[in-house]
This record gives structure tokens, C-alpha cells and sequence, in this order.
């Protein structure tokens, strides 16, 4: 005769499985649904990135330009030099950041299939996505209190 009690733990642990297997489903199939807006944002958000990297890049020239022939002390070079290699950093983040999102958007307005597979692939790249998000924030962070310093 079977115990009861493994009976009931082996139905508790089925129980348990089924509902991890139900909530990552119903995960899956609500995100899907904004599979496509959501590759937008991450698209839309590389653009402003470039947009305030290249701002950023010109804000420098245009300050490298105006001091040329002035006199600037050596703690504002090190600033310079500091901010160029952030700006370089940055632009190689950002294709990075790019490649990851590459040929992700292929439809204008996808099926729910091409959602999902649109999803699948979110899925897939989200650890390297967050990654590359973080990364930029950070530096972008840098580069803010370098040109911050350099307004000293």
C-alpha cells in the first residue's frame, strides 16, 4: 500500500510545477503581445543614445576649438583626454548595442506568430541587452561629471 503521504507531496510537487509552467506561459504570452513595441523602445532608445554621445562629442570640439590658443591647465587635459576615451567607449557600446538588436524589427506590424518568434528572441538577448543598458548608463554617467568638471 502506497504511503499517503507521498502521494499527496508527489501531487503538491506536480501542483507546484504546473503552476510555474502556467505563470511562465502567461508571462510569455503577455509579453508577446508588446513584443514589437518593446524592440521599438530598445531601437528608439540606441537613437537618443547616439544623438546625446554625438552632442556630447561636438560640446567638446566646440570647447577643444574655442581654448586652442588659449592656455588651459593640466587637469582639464587629463578631463579632455578622459572624456575622449569615454566618447570612443561609448560609440563602441553603442554598436555593440546595435548588433544586438539587429534583425529583430523585420515586419512593420508583425503577426502573433512573428511576435512570438520576436519575443523568443528578446528572450534569448535580454541578458546581453541589459548588460549593454547598463554599461552605457554608467558611462554616460562619466562623461556627465566630466563635462561637469570641465564647467569648473
Amino acid at each position: 500500500m502506497p504511503d499517503p503521504f507521498s502521494g499527496a507531496t508527489t501531487a503538491i510537487q506536480l501542483a507546484d510545477i504546473s503552476f510555474r509552467v502556467y505563470s511562465s506561459l502567461a508571462k510569455f504570452v503577455n509579453d508577446t503581445k508588446t513584443a514589437d513595441t518593446a524592440a521599438r523602445a530598445l531601437q528608439d532608445k540606441v537613437r537618443a543614445l547616439w544623438t546625446t554621445v554625438s552632442n556630447i562629442n561636438s560640446v567638446v570640439r566646440v570647447r577643444d576649438e574655442s581654448v586652442e590658443h588659449g592656455h588651459i591647465s593640466t587637469e582639464e587635459v587629463q578631463i579632455r583626454e578622459k572624456l575622449s576615451k569615454d566618447i570612443s567607449a561609448c560609440h563602441r557600446i553603442l554598436q555593440a548595442f546595435e548588433v544586438s538588436l539587429d534583425g529583430l524589427l523585420k515586419e512593420a506590424h508583425p503577426s502573433w506568430l512573428g511576435k512570438s518568434l520576436l519575443q523568443l528572441q528578446l528572450n534569448k538577448r535580454d541578458g546581453a541587452i541589459k548588460r549593454l543598458e547598463n554599461v552605457i548608463d554608467t558611462r554616460l554617467q562619466m562623461l556627465q561629471v566630466s563635462l561637469a568638471c570641465m564647467e569648473v
